[in-house]
């Protein structure tokens, strides 16, 4: 979980100095206390803010003096940090000015910190004098570096209305805002770190890690630091949650917002009128200078001089405060209704940026469907392909089929003939073997019938001599005979002797 948004910084071997920057009753005074643990210097304590007499906080680490030189830093610019009734610019920090404060903002760091080359500062009015500070303090040989706190706004204004009662809502509320966003339109010219309040509370250790990295603190002092959050601190509702804007965002958001106030006053002439009001405050304080010194050396004959003196600035001051109170309630109506209209514009581009993820998710999967569709299409025309060539198969197939049906009808009517063919040949083999049968026993009974012929002519030629002796002659003439039958009988059954 990120809780810190830095800017790069190097101070290895400088003299480093810290300042912590941000709206009251933000958590300036328990990262300060963080800080000390992590070896800064935020000076003797003793010269702190007394905690006995503000008792809504156990330890400010604010410098007495530090604070009276910020507030006379602020009424040199007009205004008060009480009454929030200062809006100071870069160019109003001029080199007139910052000289004005050298000699005092010297002695403050030589009595303070005795030569000490890792020192912190922490004050709430930093937030409307970062600019002279941070030029003085250069000027001193430190190199710079800033933490600003964030916090709720609800919060902060519950919290300042519980220790400032007397003040309005609307006050409290002024100076949660412009604090906020004057604090992060002069840090951005340093190295900054940013923390967030809540994430403070949640993850001490993770805080004072990172804080320890980005001032250069020993790691061994974490822990240490770590120790002094204390849960009883988150003692305000308002916490920001998980949507809330990233530290850097946040800062950044903050500076163009104060740009735009900047902006708005000297459109509006506010700015002129401002500075008219700090001459003319200069002139009357002036004034009542030369006024108390003419009277501490006896030029001043009657003490009405003094009082009509006193009376024509206090009439002056009152008509031009007027004036300025109305041009800031005016202010601070258009810088919070611009606020009201950024955010609800913000929203609106978040919803519109919704919109146009969620058309570009349409989008994607539209085409996802659209490469689905082609993809199918082409498995289609596939499969129609696939489908006509079965289809042809099928006909070839029951084309095949029929050929074979016919082929098949046509052999069992070749065979049936066969058979008939067949039967009728035999039932002619059958007559013929019968034929032959009767033909065999024709023949052997003519055999028999030539047999007892021979015998009967043997009988009748064996008493005559001259056939006895021509009886070889009969023999071959018998068998010639015998031979002629059987020639006759292999005619008559169609096949050879």
């Amino acid at each position: 979980m990120t809780t810190l948004a830095t800017t790069t910084s190097d101070t290895n071997g400088r003299k480093l100095a810290v300042l912590v920057v941000g709206s009251p009753r933000s958590g300036t005074s328990a990262v300060s206390h963080m800080l000390s643990r992590l070896g800064m210097e935020f000076g003797d304590p003793s010269t702190f803010v007394s905690p006995e007499e503000n008792s809504h906080n156990p330890i400010f680490f604010e410098q007495v003096e530090l604070n009276a030189i910020n507030d006379e830093i602020l009424a040199e610019l007009g205004g008060s940090f009480i009454d929030c009734d200062v809006i100071p610019a870069q160019s109003d920090f001029t080199d007139e000015l910052c000289a004005k404060f050298q000699p005092r903002v010297s002695a403050f760091l030589a009595d303070t910190y005795s030569g000490s080359a890792r020192i912190g500062l922490k004050d709430p009015r930093f937030c409307f004098t970062l600019p002279l500070w941070c030029s003085l303090l250069r000027e001193s040989g430190f190199e710079l570096q800033c933490v600003i706190t964030r916090r709720a706004n609800e919060a902060v204004v519950a919290s300042n209305a519980q220790v400032n009662r007397v003040l309005e809502p609307e006050h409290n509320r002024r100076i949660a805002v412009l604090s906020s966003l004057a604090a992060s339109y002069f840090v951005r010219s340093h190295p900054w770190v940013a923390v967030d309040f809540d994430m403070l509370l949640d993850d001490p250790r993770g805080v004072a890690k990172q804080l320890g990295e980005f001032v250069g603190s020993d790691p061994s002092l974490v822990e240490a630091a770590s120790s002094v959050i204390e849960p009883r601190l988150r003692h305000i509702p308002g916490r920001r949650g998980r949507g809330a804007v990233p530290l850097d965002e946040w800062v950044a958001d903050n500076a163009n917002a104060y740009s735009v106030v900047l902006k708005m006053m000297k459109a509006t002439g506010l700015s002129n009128l401002l500075q008219a009001s700090r001459v003319q405050h200069k002139n009357w304080m002036q004034r009542a200078l030369t006024a108390e010194q003419d009277v501490r050396h006896g030029q001043v004959v009657t003490q009405a001089a003094v009082v009509l003196a006193g009376q024509e600035w206090r009439a002056s001051m009152d008509f031009a405060s007027a004036v300025i109170s109305q041009r800031m309630r005016d202010l601070e109506h258009a810088v919070f209704e611009g606020v009201r209209r950024e955010a609800e514009l913000k929203g609106c581009m978040e919803q519109l940026d919704q919109y146009r993820q969620d058309i570009a998710a349409a989008e994607h999967r539209l085409t996802e469907m659209a490469d689905i569709h082609a993809r199918l299409a082409g498995e289609l025309s596939a499969t129609a392909k696939e489908r006509d060539l079965l289809q042809e198969q099928v006909v070839g197939l029951e084309s095949s089929l029929a050929l074979a049906t016919e082929r098949e009808h046509t052999q069992a009517l070749g065979r049936q003939e066969i058979a008939e063919q067949l039967a009728h040949e035999q039932a002619a083999v059958a007559a013929s073997k019968q034929e032959l049968e009767k033909l065999q026993i024709s023949h052997d009974r003519a055999r028999d019938a030539a047999l007892a012929m021979r015998r009967t002519l043997d009988e009748m030629l064996g008493s005559n001599p001259r056939t006895a002796t021509a009886e070889p002659n009969n023999d071959e003439a018998s068998s010639e005979a015998d031979s002629r039958s059987r020639s006759f009988l292999s005619r008559l059954l169609g096949r050879k002797s």
